[in-house]
């Protein structure tokens, strides 16, 4: 009976060091466990004061479709990213900057803008008259958000240069791409050295959202023809953002450009912005329409 009852103390004496060591032992987290903690951040990228519904600029992370002015994109936290935004029709964007640990310590991006103006032009052409101006470089507040993420206001006045030149001008700008016709001579937008980061992520000047020679080509004189689009979103009742527009919420049908891209973003209060082309979409092409199914993901 003795020799049991040290041998069992014994046992338990072994298993209570076993015990106590795991203690001390580290979790350590495997890669799928990595996947719940946050790589990126949500920022809120807006224009101070309302956009017109028709002139809905894109917002573009390194060089890749995102979301739209007023929406909320996702930044990683860890590495530098360029963000682009402006119109699809334009040669360079509106605005850009850089957005990374630095900008996020900081407080503030530095923000390079172009804007537009009207100077002297006639009836035959009217594209002459119209002046990009050297670019600017601002300091703009980068504020944490209650909720988690950034909020970053931009200045409105390229936006509104680029509004007021379509309302001066009387045209559509959705129809024609018109900025190609003006003329390079009055282009001073990189007179005083300072150019946008497009080039962190093309090989040209043109912006990444800027319409490709397939647009161009795909874009039939005098204008584009248009092609159904069946949008439905879970949960429903994202807005849907083109280029040519909003076009009200989802789930509906709404005609778009027939060109070779067209943008579509989705937006939704309490969500990340949903591009068309992303992970969370599925675009089918039926022939008669396309249709597109998108799941949006909580911001």
């Amino acid at each position: 009976m003795i020799g049991e009852a040290t041998m069992y103390r014994s046992h338990v004496i072994k298993a209570l060091a076993v015990l106590r060591a795991s203690w001390c032992v580290p979790i350590v987290m495997v890669p799928a466990q990595l996947g719940a903690q946050e790589s990126t951040t949500p920022v809120s990228i807006n224009i101070t004061d309302k956009i017109v519904s028709e002139l809905t600029p894109f917002i573009y992370v390194d060089g890749v479709l995102a979301g739209a002015i007023d929406g909320v994109i996702r930044v990683p936290i860890a590495t530098e990213s360029t963000i682009e935004i402006g119109l699809p029709q334009a040669r360079q964007p509106l605005y850009s900057l850089a957005l990374g640990p630095k900008q996020f310590d900081n407080g503030a991006a530095k923000v390079v803008m172009t804007a537009y103006s009207y100077g002297d032009g006639n009836a035959d052409a009217l594209w002459a008259g119209v002046n990009l101006e050297p670019n600017k470089v601002e300091d703009v507040k980068l504020e944490p958000v209650n909720t988690g993420g950034f909020e970053i206001r931009l200045p409105r006045s390229p936006y509104d240069s680029y509004q007021d030149i379509i309302k001066k001008l009387g045209v559509d700008q959705s129809n024609k791409n018109w900025l190609e016709a003006i003329p390079k001579a009055n282009d001073e937008s990189r007179r005083d050295g300072i150019s946008h980061l497009t080039a962190a992520v093309n090989e040209t000047d043109a912006w990444s959202g800027a319409y490709t020679a397939s647009v161009r080509t795909s874009w039939p004189s005098p204008a584009y023809s248009e092609k159904d689009w069946k949008i439905t979103s879970e949960p429903a009742g994202a807005r849907i953002r083109t280029q040519v527009g909003d076009k009200g919420l989802t789930n509906r049908t709404v005609p778009l450009p027939d060109l070779s891209e067209t943008f579509v973003v989705l937006q939704l209060a309490g969500y990340v912005d949903c591009p068309h082309d992303g992970e969370q979409c599925t675009k089918i092409d039926r022939g008669a329409f396309i249709e597109l199914q998108c799941t949006l993901k909580r911001k």
